[in-house]
């Protein structure tokens, strides 16, 4: 059986893709990248939480969109809110999977 290769993207490719790409790499035989649109850094708070989970993330990096090939993508997934969003030239519609940014500066989105 032929695995996928997702990529899991948001904008700043910091902490939500972060933390799907930490996720899917519990699967052996699944090739996993995440990506965002504008990279910046991985949220410590993401590194965090995977931690306690016992993935360790401590040596992600954020990155492009554009260092991605996308004829080596099978299926994007974001958690962006605009739906039909094309993160990869080539690709068709990601799947948009609404979740609030953890990287936002709103403390009530911490308080949960």
């Amino acid at each position: 059986m032929t695995l996928p290769h997702p990529v899991p993207f948001c904008v700043a490719n910091s902490a939500r893709s972060q933390m799907g790409e930490g996720i899917a790499r519990l699967f052996p035989n699944l090739r996993i990248q995440s990506a965002g649109s504008r990279p910046s850094h991985v949220n410590p708070y993401a590194i965090e939480v995977l931690a306690e989970q016992g993935i360790d993330a401590s040596t992600h990096t954020s990155k492009s969109v554009q260092d991605i090939d996308p004829a080596t993508v099978d299926l994007v997934i974001t958690p962006l809110r605009r739906r039909g969003l094309r993160p990869l030239p080539g690709q068709g519609r990601a799947p948009a999977l609404a979740h609030p940014d953890p990287a936002s500066d709103d403390p009530a989105l911490y308080a949960r």
